[in-house]
């Protein structure tokens, strides 16, 4: 009985915004918080790939990492 204890499932995010111009953040909605995790991801998997060629380490391993 989750209505009784107080407890109750968040809010829906939208999934796209007006734009920056709008006055709006972004980073309030789904999409374009998730093309930016997705892009990090990226990076950091791409950064580690890197750093890790010296070591004949192939990009996988930065990835499972």
């Amino acid at each position: 009985r989750m209505a009784a204890s107080g407890g109750s499932c968040p809010a829906a995010m939208k999934a796209t915004s007006q734009g920056a111009f709008q006055k709006e953040n972004p980073l309030d909605f789904a999409l374009p918080l998730i093309i930016l995790q997705i892009c990090l991801v990226v990076v950091v998997t791409r950064g580690l790939a890197y750093l890790l060629r010296p070591l004949r380490q192939p990009r996988v391993i930065a990835e499972i990492i």
